[in-house]
């Protein structure tokens, strides 16, 4: 059973149900105030340390999480590809209008299996994708007399290629995904949990053996952050409703 919390002392918080970017927050600014207190960064120093070395590691897990190095080159070659797409797109409809009937009939040919594709660059990139693989192979071989007589080929060919590397790339991605530790940001935020909770208990200490003064300043910037996080930010359950009588 929890503890109930004493005057002059730091109050409980459900880090648990903190979200990443808040939790970072939070605890980078513990350290910080915890820095400017003398009494407390002197008697408790390998206290401050084992946070700020659970907090690194979070940290490192949580910048992992949000970024990749191939996403900037994903969506480079998927601008490229989108505007090798909407060029082709331009063109052949340019070409429904054509001054010989025989360029004409290939043109409402070709624009007709292009408008009918349903492919689009505002899809999801991974349906994009997959959708380009199987229309661009579509195009090169059973619409390739079209493709040749309209003078489009290079708008499909650089299409294709482009369309290519990024599924490559997308597939690398996911392996690179599939590589991190199972469960690392869970285990990086249980220790920063473990090393916070172990520096407020000692924190408290202080307060009960020594007297509030020394630390009053600390503690409450500490619980006023507390407050705001829990107002704000931590999601409260919402009450069951009464049963009908």
């Amino acid at each position: 059973m929890r503890r109930k919390q004493l005057p002059g002392e730091i109050k409980n918080i459900s880090l648990q149900r903190v979200p990443n970017g808040a939790h970072n927050r939070f605890i980078k600014t513990t350290i910080e105030l915890a820095r400017k207190n003398e009494k407390i960064a002197s008697s408790l120093s390998a206290e401050i340390v084992a946070m700020e070395e659970a907090q690194e590691l979070f940290r490192r897990f949580f910048g992992v999480s949000r970024k990749n190095p191939l996403t900037a080159e994903i969506a480079l070659h998927d601008r490229l590809r989108d505007g090798y797409w909407n060029g082709l797109k331009v063109v052949v409809r340019g070409m429904l209008r054509f001054p010989t009937p025989e360029k004409q009939v290939m043109a409402k040919t070709l624009w007709h299996r292009i408008k009918t594709s349903g492919i689009s660059a505002r899809k999801q990139l991974d349906q994009q994708t997959g959708d380009l693989l199987t229309f661009t192979d579509l195009l090169l071989t059973q619409y390739a007399t079209e493709i040749e007589g309209l003078g489009v080929l290079l708008f499909v060919q650089k299409l294709k290629e482009e369309n290519d590397l990024v599924n490559e790339l997308l597939l690398e991605r996911g392996k690179m995904e599939a590589r991190r530790v199972v469960g690392g940001m869970k285990k990086a935020r249980a220790e920063v949990f473990t090393a916070y909770h172990s520096f407020v208990r000692k924190v408290n200490a202080l307060v009960t053996l020594n007297g509030p003064e020394d630390y009053s300043a600390f503690v409450d910037a500490m619980n006023k952050m507390i407050e705001r996080y829990e107002e704000e930010i931590i999601k409260k359950p919402k009450k069951r409703k009464k049963a009908e009588k």
